[in-house]
């Protein structure tokens, strides 16, 4: 099956930013997973799976953002340590 941008979580330039960023790090990163939607219950089970300790999370300054923030409910579910790193758009 062909790889369909349309069906990505993040579109190329969000991909090439976040590339960018694991290119930038001045650490190994062994790991990077892209999610989307109601994180809570699948970032613990991939915390659990692959040993993290360390989670970076990416946040919107947008009108939906600011009503409805996913980084809190991130941080107050994740079992590990949250970074999260404000995005412009």
């Amino acid at each position: 099956m062909k790889d369909d941008p349309e069906q990505r979580p993040l579109n190329i330039e969000a991909m090439e930013r976040l590339n960018g960023f694991a290119e930038y790090a001045d650490c190994e990163l062994n790991h990077f997973i892209i999610g989307t939607g109601d994180l809570g219950d699948k970032l613990k089970v991939a915390i659990a799976q692959n040993d993290f300790d360390l989670l970076i999370c990416g946040h919107h300054h947008d009108f939906w953002s600011k009503i409805v923030s996913a980084s809190r409910q991130v941080i107050n579910s994740s079992p590990v340590d949250v970074l999260v790193v404000p995005i412009e758009d």
